[in-house]
């Protein structure tokens, strides 16, 4: 039997973009929603290697929904079933097929533009924990 959790984070955007961490997820990312409540707005959720200490968490960044630097995704609400193809180095993958489930082992953190000044955001992730 899986057991799942959820992590959920409401914010109320001051300026036409908002900044923070969501929390810290040591497991298997199964479902990502965002919602705004007023039109599209600029969406990433990724982990930040810089803000894990050495020995606890990713030592690279991870792009679950957007990754800052690399691009957002525009919308006014939506769900996500994140996925990382397997590889067997830098520039080969095992086979275009074979694809699993992001493991996160560190703080997640959210960054969304082109909202409005008093809009609220929400993200909830539903997560399969894994013990040390």
């Amino acid at each position: 039997m899986t057991t799942l959790k959820r992590v959920f984070k409401q914010v109320t955007a001051t300026t036409t973009t908002a900044t923070g961490t969501i929390g810290k997820i040591k497991g298997r990312i199964h479902k990502v929603q965002v919602l705004n409540d007023t039109g599209s707005c600029g969406w990433w959720i990724f982990t930040d290697a810089s803000d894990n200490i050495a020995g606890d968490g990713d030592i690279v960044d991870q792009n679950i929904v957007g990754a800052t630097g690399v691009g957002h995704v525009d919308t006014a609400g939506a769900t996500y079933y994140p996925v990382a193809v397997n590889v067997l180095n830098t520039v080969v993958t095992t086979d275009p097929d074979q694809y699993s489930q992001m493991i996160v082992d560190g703080q997640l953190e959210y960054d969304v533009d082109d909202c409005a000044t008093g809009e609220v955001l929400s993200i909830a992730i539903w997560y399969e924990p894994i013990a040390n």
